[in-house]
């Protein structure tokens, strides 16, 4: 989605030391091609795509 489209909302957020030093690590080892914004917008979409299956296909009780 590029930012100049109508649908698109601007969102800040803080990030942790510890959430910083692995966005850091993602941008050098498998986003050094992309912006930042890229990055963190396909980082999301893939969370919450993961996050989506778990709840559709919540994993079987591990009850002993």
């Amino acid at each position: 989605m590029a930012l100049s489209s109508p649908s698109a909302k601007r969102m800040t957020f803080t990030a942790t030391p510890e959430v910083k030093a692995l966005l850091d690590q993602a941008k050098k080892e498998l986003f050094y091609d992309c912006t930042q914004s890229q990055m963190i917008r396909t980082l999301t979409a893939a969370g919450l795509r993961a996050w989506r299956r778990e709840r559709e296909n919540p994993p079987p009780s591990q009850t002993p």
